[in-house]
């Protein structure tokens, strides 16, 4: 994948965003700086061996519940094929605002355009050797939702769903 595919662009009124430190199974494939990460609730990503950060797939997150937005890889994940690693990320918070180019080129690059796209909730695609947002259909399923844009650049602005984020399994597990 590409390097910073996904950057932030507002911190939700922090200066900076939260970093922690998460493992990486030996083998899950690469991990770049500033690409997206979930991580699935213990036993289920990994057999019931611990918690480990994996890359986010193509048409995801989803508010399912079955895998939760972590944040955006602040460092390239240390983990080999045969060794466990670490990965430095950027914690998803509320009022955190992601940027990515959209799936189709052109999609956000006038003021018009990206209006149009006000509150949709979308999904990332990660078909084109890249993460990039994907415009095609508004669904409440998905876990990201527009909130503007860059139209000189052709960024798409977003933020995450709660129920799609790793703070939505923690309020879920408190509920339960």
């Amino acid at each position: 994948m590409s390097k910073n595919d996904v950057t932030i662009v507002d911190c939700g009124g922090r200066n900076v965003s939260p970093v922690l430190s998460f493992f990486v199974k030996a083998g899950k494939g690469a991990i770049a700086a500033g690409e997206p990460v979930k991580f699935q609730p213990t036993g289920e990503s990994t057999g019931g061996d611990g918690l480990y950060v994996v890359p986010l797939l193509d048409n995801e997150p989803l508010v399912t519940g079955s895998s939760y937005f972590l944040g955006i890889a602040a460092n390239a994940a240390s983990h080999t094929a045969s060794a466990d690693g670490r990965v430095e990320v950027y914690i998803d918070v509320p009022g955190t605002i992601y940027a990515a180019a959209p799936k189709t080129a052109g999609a956000a690059n006038t003021r018009g355009k990206l209006d149009s796209y006000q509150f949709y909730r979308i999904v990332i695609d990660k078909t084109s050797g890249k993460y990039t947002a994907d415009l095609a259909a508004d669904s409440k399923a998905r876990g990201f939702v527009v909130v503007g844009g860059d139209p000189d650049n052709d960024k798409v602005w977003f933020v995450c769903q709660s129920t799609a984020s790793w703070l939505g399994m923690a309020k879920q597990d408190a509920l339960q």
